[in-house]
């Protein structure tokens, strides 16, 4: 009787075509799932940066109640970007200073502030350029409300004063102002505490105050605090309306008027 050799304990491999379908099919799944991943881990960051911004803008809060004028940033004028005000007594961690979706930093190295003089960490004298600069702080205050409009204040500045074309949010200013301007029907509305920006995702990249590529979050939205203490979410659909809501600056469209 001729016996057969067994078969049994053998392992047949994959041919190089079976193989190469197994590489395209793994290869189509990354494809498919990376994106879903990607806004994830995007949306787990945007969370993080609205946290931030919520801190930032309880703390200039804080800073408003130590405030003899009640004024809700210490930003000298529109050219004085700083938020050193807040640090460390409002806000002690640099890291609050930072949105999670870029590449920003801020170091404990200090200087002077180039507009008024005062002492203290670089990289919260400037915004980081974009999302990607590796210096600079990510968020911004917006301090200041009525740009061309009659209205101006005094603010303190080297040890005198500043008359400023436009005026300095305090607590009171953002309870009582009227607009001024007509832009989306809006003249003499009160928008209150509830409407008025005070802490906001950086986004002068490029077009100023809208949302762009090289901005937190790129073209979708942005983070903001506003002067009641609560924090949300802004698409960009919405950005322009919401913004010329708060500063009342004669905006209808993407670009500023000045």
């Amino acid at each position: 009787m001729r016996i057969l050799p067994s078969t049994f304990g053998r392992r047949k491999g994959l041919t190089l075509t079976e193989l190469l379908v197994v590489i395209a099919v793994i290869a189509l799944l990354c494809a498919l799932l990376w994106p879903a991943l990607a806004r994830g881990k995007e949306a787990g960051r945007r969370v993080a940066c609205l946290n931030n911004v919520r801190q930032l803008g309880l703390a200039s809060l804080f800073y408003s109640d130590d405030d003899p004028a009640g004024a809700l940033s210490g930003r000298a004028g529109a050219d004085d970007q700083s938020l050193n005000y807040l640090f460390p007594a409002y806000a002690a961690d640099v890291k609050v200073f930072v949105c999670p979706s870029t590449h920003n930093l801020v170091r404990t190295n200090t200087s002077r502030n180039p507009i008024t003089g005062e002492k203290g960490l670089t990289d919260l004298f400037h915004f980081a350029a974009t999302r990607q600069a590796t210096t600079g702080m990510s968020y911004m205050c917006n301090a200041f409300i009525g740009h061309d409009t009659p209205y101006s204040c005094a603010v303190p500045f080297r040890g005198r004063v500043r008359r400023l074309p436009y005026l300095r949010k305090t607590v009171g200013i953002v309870q009582s102002y009227a607009k001024w301007h007509d832009s989306f029907g809006l003249k003499g509305f009160i928008p209150g505490p509830a409407n008025h920006w005070l802490i906001l995702d950086h986004c002068w990249s490029s077009r100023p105050a809208y949302p762009d590529p090289e901005d937190n979050h790129g073209s979708a939205g942005g983070n903001v605090s506003f002067c009641d203490g609560h924090a949300e979410w802004i698409p960009r659909e919405q950005y322009v309306y919401r913004y010329e809501m708060d500063s009342d600056e004669g905006r209808t469209e993407i670009e500023l008027p000045y």
